[in-house]
């Protein structure tokens, strides 16, 4: 009897590694099963030339099979793309008097990579360019524009890094004129002193006055603090900006910052008011 009893305990301790061996199995089938199925395959698309020629030349207007509600027009060609690197610039500006576009605009292979253009469109699709808005200077950075119901205009500075100004040009004949105006300065009492960088324009419309809003923010190279130069006179499409309105200082009103140089403004007040990143 006890040789029989022990013949059946060996017999159930080796089912029981059997069922165990099999169990475990089991569980790491179904823990790669489920691995694999938590894995995403990308979607790739196709690999395409690049758009521009050998001899720097634009070449043909790319279409992505992946994006098949969305429609890419060739308007003009820029050296490089730095135009439109920071987030202050607006270089589109959308209305219902059509669509106007700013950007460093593609001067020659061996041409300067600050040339102003201008784009023209009613719709999106079919571009008028414009060229050279900035004749003479040719160190044009940041483009902006904006549009009036009357007429488009464009914003830059232009980048010396030691007495850079900034300016406006304006189609004088309206929208799609195509007579393009000199460059305005934004800065009446501009001097070597006053080193513009990047500027960002904002317009608006007052109905009950009758009045066009225009405001330009601008920071400097060399000095600190943000500055806003008010439209005080507009005619014609010829907008006058009073003199440079100090509205944030750096030292005052700005604390921490991060890597990236983001700065927060003080609270006013001890009640609670938003803080506005900037």
């Amino acid at each position: 009897m006890c040789g029989l009893q022990k013949g059946e305990e060996m017999l159930k301790i080796k089912l029981l590694i059997i069922l165990f061996t099999v169990t475990l199995a089991i569980a790491q089938s179904v823990q790669a099963l489920v691995k694999q199925s938590l894995q995403r395959t990308p979607i790739h698309e196709p690999t395409v030339n690049s758009g521009f020629t050998s001899s720097g030349e634009p070449g043909r207007i790319l279409n992505y099979a992946n994006r098949n509600t969305t429609q890419f027009t060739l308007m003009d060609s820029s050296k490089n793309g730095y135009g439109m690197i920071s987030s202050n610039t607006r270089p589109l500006s959308v209305s219902s008097s059509g669509w106007v576009l700013g950007y460093r605009q593609w001067a020659g292979e061996s041409g300067t990579a600050g040339q102003i253009g201008a784009a023209f469109s009613s719709n999106g699709l079919n571009w008028t360019t414009y060229i050279n808005l900035n004749p003479g200077f040719g160190t044009g950075r940041y483009p902006s524009t904006l549009g009036t119901p009357e007429y488009p205009y464009v914003f830059w500075n232009e980048s010396t890094q030691g007495d850079g100004g900034i300016y406006y040009a304006f189609d004088e004949l309206g929208w799609d004129g195509g007579s393009w105006s000199s460059p305005q300065n934004i800065d009446g009492l501009w001097n070597s002193n006053n080193d513009h960088w990047i500027l960002s324009p904002d317009y608006s419309y007052d109905a009950v006055n009758d009045e066009h809003i225009f405001n330009v923010i601008s920071n400097y190279w060399s000095r600190d603090n943000i500055w806003i130069f008010h439209g005080e006179t507009y005619f014609d499409g010829i907008v006058i900006f009073g003199s440079e309105t100090m509205i944030i200082d750096d030292t005052n009103d700005l604390i921490g910052g991060d890597e990236e140089g983001s700065r927060i403004l003080k609270e006013p007040r001890e009640n609670g008011n938003p803080k506005v990143t900037i």
